[in-house]
This record gives C-alpha cells, sequence and structure tokens, in this order.
C-alpha cells in the first residue's frame, strides 16, 4: 500500500521506495541514518503548503458569545488567529574517495558506502541538534527548532508548556516531551519535492589538483531537505533547568526529583490530547537517560516509568506511561538557565 504525507514517517518513505526500487539510493541509506537519531522513526514529514514555506494557523481565542433571539440581530464575532511561517533547510555534504581506494577493494561498491557512513551520521546529528536546538535569529539558513519557541517563560504566551526543573546554573539539562502529527509536531519538505529524506547524487570521476600534483577521485553529493513547523504550541512540553549537579543515584532530599517533574509535564501534555491523534515521545540525553533507567528498575517504588518489549529481537524499550522514552545525543551541551 503506497504511504501517503499523512502516514509517513523519513523511515517510512524510505521502505516505501525500497518496494519500488531496491537500488534506489535513499532507501539503502536511511536505514543507516536510523541508527544514529530517533527523529527518522518518529517524525511525521508533510509537504510544505507554499513550495519551501509552511504556514500554520493558530486559533487561540474562539469567537465571543452571543444569543440567536427571533427577529433580531446576532453580533458579527471572530475568533484570534496567529500565522506562523516556517521555512526548509537544505542540510548538504560532499564526498570525494582517492579512486585508486575503490580500484584496490574486492567490493567497491561496500568500500564507498562504509566511508560514507561519516557523512550520513554528519547529517543526521545535523538535523537532531537542530530540531531541538537550532534558531534561525542566529542561524538564518537553518531550521528554527524547539529551544527558541520555548526559550523564556517571562513574558512567554506558552509558558504553561514549561516546567522549571529549579536548576539556576549555567550546568542544565532539558527533557522535552513532544507529541508528533499534523495537529501536533511535524516534518516539512518542499511541496514540488519527490524526495523524502537524504538524496544523493553521483559526481563522477573528477580530476583534483593538490601540491604535489594530480590525482582522480569518484565524487559523490548528499542533501536533506527538512524542516520543523509547530502546529499545536500544547504539542510540546518543556522540562528546563534540570541541575546536572543534582543527579546522583541515592534516594536524596537533594536529588532532582526528574520523576515528579515527569508527571507535572504529563498532565501539561495530555491537556491537549482533544487536538488530534499524537503520538507521544520524550527525548532527553544520554546522562538524564541514565538516571531514569536506575530508576526504571525500583519497581517496588515506581510503577509509571517501566521496559516493556518492543518487537522481535529488539531492545526493550523504555516508557513513561505510555509515552516512549528516547535518548538524543544532540541534547548534551549543558544549558544556562531558562527564565
Amino acid at each position: 500500500m503506497p504511504v501517503t504525507a499523512g502516514d509517513s514517517t523519513m523511515m517510512s518513505w524510505a521502505q516505501e521506495r525500497m518496494l519500488r526500487d531496491r537500488k534506489n539510493r535513499p532507501a539503502r541509506i536511511v536505514p543507516i541514518l536510523k541508527k544514529f537519531t530517533p527523529l527518522v522513526e518518529d517524525m511525521p514529514v508533510f509537504p510544505c503548503n507554499a513550495e519551501n514555506v509552511h504556514d500554520t494557523f493558530w486559533d487561540h481565542a474562539l469567537p465571543g458569545d452571543s444569543w440567536g433571539v427571533l427577529n433580531r440581530g446576532t453580533p458579527v464575532s471572530e475568533g484570534d488567529t496567529t500565522t506562523v511561517t516556517d521555512t526548509c533547510a537544505n542540510i548538504a555534504r560532499e564526498a570525494s574517495i582517492d579512486q585508486r581506494i575503490l580500484k584496490k577493494s574486492s567490493n567497491p561498491a561496500h568500500t564507498k558506502m562504509v566511508r560514507s557512513k561519516r557523512f550520513f551520521m554528519s547529517i543526521a546529528q545535523q538535523q537532531e541538534r537542530n530540531f531541538f536546538l537550532g534558531n534561525r535569529n542566529t542561524t538564518p539558513d537553518g531550521v528554527h527548532g524547539l529551544a527558541p519557541r520555548y526559550g523564556t517563560i517571562a513574558g512567554n504566551p506558552f509558558s504553561n508548556q514549561i516546567v522549571d526543573g529549579g536548576g539556576t546554573g549555567t550546568d542544565n539539562a532539558s527533557i522535552w516531551l513532544v507529541g508528533w502529527g499534523e495537529e501536533g509536531v511535524h516534518g516539512i519538505y518542499p511541496e514540488s519535492s519527490d524526495e523524502v529524506g537524504i538524496t544523493h547524487t553521483p559526481r563522477g570521476v573528477n580530476a583534483k589538483t593538490d601540491a604535489t600534483g594530480r590525482f582522480w577521485t569518484e565524487d559523490d553529493s548528499y542533501g536533506l531537505d527538512t524542516g520543523l513547523a509547530v502546529a499545536n504550541p500544547g504539542a510540546v512540553v518543556r522540562i528546563c533547568n534540570i541541575d546536572r549537579s543534582l543527579l546522583n543515584f541515592a534516594a536524596t532530599g537533594t536529588s532532582a526529583n526528574l520523576l515528579r517533574l515527569l508527571r507535572t509535564a504529563y498532565h501539561r501534555a495530555t491537556g491537549f490530547a482533544a487536538i488530534g491523534d499524537l503520538k507521544w515521545c520524550i527525548y532527553l540525553d544520554g546522562q538524564i537517560f541514565e538516571f531514569l533507567d536506575h530508576h526504571a528498575q525500583e519497581a517496588n517504588t515506581n510503577t509509571f516509568l517501566s521496559y516493556r518489549e518492543s518487537g522481535p529481537n529488539q531492545p526493550l524499550m523504555l516508557t513513561y506511561r505510555e509515552m516512549r522514552v528516547r535518548k538524543a545525543d544532540m541534547l548534551r551541551p549543558d544549558e544556562a538557565r531558562v527564565v
């Protein structure tokens, strides 16, 4: 059954393309990308509604109350709508391999794929990092991520979606609850494009010259058109100001109480359950993941944070109240206090 925009992720697009043509390059690359970032599996993608630009309309006030009375007019009223515009960005990489390396290999295609993994990993990390931390105010050519949208508490109309963990220093961390879906958070790609995921363009064999002379290389271009749209600001909850110095495995009074913070965030997330059928996931860095992993094994004191089977021959999946907990390595940089 063909994949449509309404049920597609980067992974499902790759699988669909593989069914049509097993030699199609993006279908081979995306499963490798999956090993480096969970976004490939989780993030649904939709075409922009204006070529490379996507407009989202937020209805944040309903029309005013009025009574309909016979032989009397009804006041005209309207809701309050805000338009938010997001654009796609292109992540690009150029690969070049000395042709002599390939000629010496018994399987040149495999050798080239192995050496190209560094480019796939680099693209995956850039996409994940910018999904959370990208800021078009400082990097206009990039993706506007979640952090600048939920970057302040004071004066933020969506401050209820930010849970303050209490940290005051500069070594803080954040946990993100994301509700994926067309009515929540989703990726975008150019309207006219039929390429979702990493694209590969062979550039052939080309001559290169360095200080010692000429040599020949086999060149390739890799690219990813990607963007982010938040259809409803209630589909994101950020737990910020988690003091890393308070993370310890002993149940002490000074330990960061992540389970309490998760409980608060959960109720703020589920307050928007009526906006559609969203797939909720929790994203955090490796240090926080290890801390929750420790608490997940304390079955006598915790019933909401637990491991469950994720499928045949698959590793156990950490969940919190039915939400999958994901490790996103690009969240590791320390954060200043969010106020």
